[in-house]
């Protein structure tokens, strides 16, 4: 694990943690963790634009219009940033044992790659461990695997790998 530490006055620069400003950093990911009685506790996920690698962030936000000045940074001159990356995630539910299991969660026989390995290889492609995953409430509706050349730097990976997937974020309703 990477970790970086951040000054206020470079996170203020880069307008974190709202990030409302045209030249703010690109923000990747922003979910509240915690809530403690005045504040809530947020995770903050962004693309620092000094060296292009993502790191994840905690703050604070007030809950009340009482809480509106609260120091987001905990008044911290320091914050400790952590290097990240977007990983596939499995999630497991509970479902009622009366319904029957879907199609989707029925044991299926393992899939015949032989020909897709084939030809990737053949075109001097390597496969990549990043994968796009769309889920539907029944299971997997699509899973994207990627190969590429070898010598693909590991930024073009990874906006590869973003990027489509922001782009079919767009066709597909989120789930509550």
């Amino acid at each position: 694990m990477t970790d970086r530490i951040f000054t206020r006055e470079q996170l203020e620069a880069w307008d974190l943690p709202g990030a409302w400003a045209e030249d703010a950093p690109e923000i990747l990911h922003r979910e509240q963790v915690d809530t403690r009685r005045w504040v809530s506790v947020n995770e903050l996920v962004f693309r620092a634009p000094d060296d292009g690698k993502a790191y994840r962030v905690y703050y604070d936000q007030g809950l009340t219009e009482s809480q509106e000045d609260t120091d987001p940074w905990n008044d911290d001159r320091e914050v400790k940033g952590t290097e990240v990356e977007q990983r596939a995630k499995t999630t497991m539910v509970w479902k009622d044992v009366r319904s029957a299991p879907a199609a989707a969660e029925a044991p299926a026989a393992p899939a015949d790659l032989s020909r897709w390995a084939t030809e990737i290889g053949a075109a001097g492609l390597a496969p990549m461990d990043a994968a796009l995953s769309m889920q539907t409430s029944d299971g997997p509706l699509v899973r994207i695997l990627f190969a590429v050349r070898p010598d693909m730097p590991d930024d073009m990976r990874t906006s590869l790998v973003e990027g489509l997937g922001m782009e079919i974020a767009k066709y597909f309703p989120t789930a509550d």
